[in-house]
């Protein structure tokens, strides 16, 4: 059996995403079905970027290369 190939998106992508349920109000399943993906994973995206508004909080880019260096470490 094939393995189905995961689909990546770009973060300006997301950012749209977030955005409308953010600042437009629009709901995680309206934009989901609107955009054409689940809305589990808009909920990820949206919970994603209120932990990254927290002051103090690591982006998203930087927590990625702190994982990559305890890695090469």
């Amino acid at each position: 059996m094939a393995k189905k190939k995961r689909r990546t998106y770009t973060p300006e992508f997301r950012a749209e995403a977030v955005a409308l349920v953010t600042e437009q109000g629009v709901s995680q399943s309206k934009a989901a079905e609107d955009l054409g993906i689940s809305q589990s994973l808009i909920s990820k995206w949206v919970r994603q970027a209120r932990v990254d508004a927290m002051p103090g909080a690591l982006a998203a880019v930087e927590r990625e290369e702190l994982r990559k260096l305890r890695r090469e470490n």
